[in-house]
């Protein structure tokens, strides 16, 4: 069998152009502004509970955009999305050749904090998953900057070995063990969710970069084989397949969640109940803030939200597909097309579980739902495509 021509051609000379792509930093900023505005609205229920009722923590309609608090600055979304910003400016005007020589200590860093957050008493434990890290009143989620270390490594190992991605041991393995170590990594964290993103981006760049379909298919049936097992192995986990399977079986357990996500679906009709005024979120909803964030924009902006907001999502993540086509970049190209798939399967997994078509994995919807890390890092990958934008060919 001749080896597939993947996209990892030889490096073509490129220089700066002025301004980056702004119909990419457009999308992006309507995400971000619709996301504020989403977690704005799904912080009101508390406020409108009886004090009796309300959490502690939660003293304003703006919970969840501005918690108070001297040291909880770090967790207040609008002032991630400040900080998101400017790690966005700084990654757009970061040259890619200064990028590539980060990828060692960025991919040492990864290992080291998902190592880290599983040592009891060091890593936090957040709905069932070791996933974070605190320092004082900073959270920090390390499986999310190892999504960005692995498009890094991904990017620059493909570039480098080129055609050569297609033999098994020198081309195919390398990333595989990379990809496959640091999903088994949040797996022990208990995310299944985070290390099936991981694995999955990595066997989508492999296979966009050349590589042999017999090696892909192979793999691709062992990693069914082993989530088989790692949900058949974890009863909350098998409860969330049963869940998918029929709700309705358990509508006070384990079908819960799906089934109060499904009935906000319901209410919001085509044009949704209005801004604020979701009751599913206020007393049926669980995380409504967070992973079901999109439950609650299809039921105060209906259908017709739902679908401005997928437009957005999509146009953004064929926009970066896009610009990852026009750059003669090897290493650029294939980063912006991680990127894009990155993206793509979270986005895949948060609405799946959300509307029943997936069982629920507990991601976040990027840009939208609650969570600084998750919206930091996803402006920092999008200020790189930015970076990538401003590229363009030197004829000669």
């Amino acid at each position: 069998m001749s080896p597939r021509k993947g996209f990892a051609g030889s490096e073509k000379r490129t220089a700066v152009s002025p301004g980056p792509d702004y119909v990419l930093l457009l999308l992006t900023v309507l995400l971000v502004i619709f996301g504020l505005t989403m977690v704005w609205s799904a912080s009101l229920p508390e406020v409108q509970l009886p004090a009796s009722s309300r959490s502690s923590a939660t003293t304003s309609a703006f919970h969840f955009l501005l918690q108070p608090g001297a040291l909880n600055w770090a967790e207040r979304q609008l002032l991630w999305a400040g900080l998101g910003s400017v790690v966005l400016v700084v990654a757009m005007h970061t040259p890619l050749r200064l990028l590539r020589k980060l990828i060692p200590l960025a991919l040492a860093a990864a290992y080291a904090f998902l190592v880290l957050v599983l040592i009891p008493h060091v890593g936090t434990e957040v709905n069932g998953s070791r996933s974070w890290l605190r320092f004082g009143g900073l959270s920090f989620q390390p499986s999310e900057f190892a999504k960005l270390a692995l498009l890094m490594y991904l990017a620059a190992f493909v570039a480098n070995r080129g055609d050569r991605i297609a033999q098994f041991r020198r081309g195919f393995l390398p990333p595989l063990l990379v990809g496959g170590s640091l999903a088994f990594l949040v797996l022990l964290e208990n995310d299944l969710g985070t290390a099936a993103i991981l694995l999955g981006t990595t066997l989508v760049v492999l296979y966009l970069s050349g590589a042999d379909l017999r090696h892909l298919l192979f793999v691709g049936v062992v990693s069914a084989a082993g989530v088989a097992l790692a949900v058949f192995f974890v009863p909350y986990r098998m409860n969330r397949f049963f869940a998918f399977l029929d709700p309705w079986s358990d509508p006070q357990g384990r079908g819960y969640h799906l089934i109060q996500s499904l009935y906000a679906i319901a209410h919001g009709r085509l044009v949704g109940v209005g801004l604020g005024y979701g009751t599913q979120k206020a007393y049926y909803l669980p995380y409504a803030h967070n992973d079901f964030i999109f439950a609650v924009v299809l039921e105060e902006l209906g259908a017709i939200g739902g679908a401005l907001l997928l437009f957005l999502l999509a146009s953004l993540v064929l926009r970066i597909a896009f610009l990852a086509a026009r750059t003669d970049d090897p290493f650029a190209r294939t980063l912006a097309y991680g990127i894009a798939t990155s993206l793509s399967i979270q986005t895949m997994f948060n609405l799946g579980g959300v509307t029943g078509l997936l069982p629920i994995t507990g991601v976040t919807l990027p840009f939208i739902s609650y969570g600084g890390t998750s919206l930091v890092l996803s402006l920092g990958e999008v200020g790189i495509a930015l970076a990538i934008s401003r590229l363009r060919r030197v004829s000669g």
